[in-house]
Parts: C-alpha cells; sequence; structure tokens
C-alpha cells in the first residue's frame, strides 16, 4: 500500500488513503487491523461501513493495495452511472470447470440465482469499488446475505463474488458498468508500461490496477493485471 500511495504523491494526488494495517505506513491514515472471525472473508466491507462512517464522506473509493496511479485521477464518480455502487464487472465464463482448472463458476452461477439475480450473471474484477455511503448499509447486508447463501452453495465467500452480486441486485442496468461498457477506461496493462513520459501527457489520467483474482481472463484485449483511465 505505501508503493500505491507513494505512485499518487509522485503523481500529483494529494487525497487521504486511510488504511487498515499492522503497522504504520508512510502517506497514509492508518488503523489498527483487528480480527474479525465474523468478518468471513468481507472484512474490507466491514472496515469501509465501520471506518468510513465515522469520516462523514459521502462516498467511499476502495482501490486494491496494487494500485499505481500515473496521473492524478478525477471525475471517477461518473463510473457510478446514477447507481449507488460501481465495480467493474464482466460475464461469467462459459468454459467447463476443467478447462478453468477450479469448480467454482457453477457454484457462483448457481448461488447468484437462489440469491435472486435473474439477469445475465456477470463477475466483479474489484481492482477499483465506488460506494454511495448512503447506501453502504444495503450493500453490506446484500454482502452478507449473499455470504450465507454462497456457503450453503459450497462457495467460499470472498470480495469478488459479494460484490458482483451486489452490484446485480442495486444496478438496474449492469452492462453500463462492464468493462466493455467504457472502452476508453481498460486497457492491456502492457500497453501503459510502453507508454513513454512525453506520450502520457497526451493520455488521459490512467492508474494503473492489479486484479489478481484474474477473472479478468478472456476479455477480449484485456488481461488480469488492468491499466484503468478515467474520462475526462
Amino acid at each position: 500500500m505505501e508503493q500505491c500511495a507513494l505512485s499518487a504523491r509522485d503523481a500529483g494526488v494529494f487525497a487521504d488513503f486511510h488504511v487498515v494495517a499492522d503497522a504504520p505506513i508512510s502517506h497514509c491514515q492508518c488503523y489498527r487491523a483487528q480480527e474479525n472471525p465474523a468478518a468471513d472473508g468481507l472484512e474490507a466491507l466491514v472496515y469501509l461501513k465501520g471506518g468510513f462512517s465515522r469520516l462523514h464522506q459521502d462516498y467511499a473509493v476502495w482501490i486494491a493495495p496494487e494500485t499505481r496511479f500515473l496521473r492524478p485521477p478525477h471525475d471517477l464518480l461518473s463510473l457510478l452511472r446514477a447507481s449507488p455502487i460501481h465495480v467493474p464487472l464482466r460475464a461469467a465464463s462459459r468454459r467447463p470447470s476443467d478447462e478453468r482448472g477450479d469448480d467454482d463458476g457453477p457454484r457462483f452461477e448457481a448461488a447468484m440465482r437462489k440469491g435472486g439475480v435473474r439477469n445475465a450473471i456477470h463477475q466483479a474484477a474489484p481492482a477499483i469499488c465506488i460506494i454511495r455511503m448512503s447506501a453502504m448499509d444495503a450493500v453490506f447486508r446484500l454482502a452478507c446475505e449473499f455470504a450465507a447463501v454462497a456457503r450453503a452453495s459450497g462457495l467460499t465467500p470472498s470480495l469478488s463474488n459479494t460484490l458482483a452480486y451486489v452490484m446485480q441486485m442495486l444496478c438496474a442496468n449492469p452492462d453500463k458498468h462492464r468493462v466493455q461498457a467504457s472502452p476508453n477506461i481498460w486497457l492491456p496493462v502492457r500497453d501503459a508500461w510502453n507508454l513513454t513520459p512525453a506520450r502520457r501527457v497526451g493520455r488521459r489520467d490512467l492508474i494503473l490496477g492489479f486484479d489478481p483474482s484474474g477473472y479478468m481472463e478472456g476479455d477480449p484485449a484485456l488481461v488480469s493485471t488492468l491499466c484503468y483511465e478515467t474520462t475526462p
């Protein structure tokens, strides 16, 4: 997280980074982490709900610690598209489980259907998550409900699968939050690394976001390590 904050400062981003950690981190406002067995894989949401309620902010923006800033982002809230939450989505994989190397795909889809999702199922790649704080209680409640459904379906609850569920329950049109719906947002990371400083000046704001889940695998022109580009 320190490298993320340093890259932000180098890029001219001076917003506060609020981090839950077990040791101080430079350029971040740190809060002591506490064991919470009841979090059940949803620690990030637990801390968001508890911590940001004390900060009295209108929106919470969570980013993966592996994120690297290249330029200052602006107008991130436009990604909400009038929804209370934004998490980048992609269509669920249709490859057989033996080709994916796991069996979570069918369990994920079964849990989503059991939880009440009726439209096309999407997976989430939460390299970034934006939540309107007035909706935090609803987000947390839905996440906990899906965690229970997931366990009953043999699926381990995670930030990725719970946020995918919450997105599809709270957003009228999840397709608007797919990476393909904003072609100027997501780029292959290899293109970002190849940008020289002079060429970066002509680009819109860039953030490097790493998605360790690998959920982006299979999308055309996208890889699991992504470059996030904000709109002007």
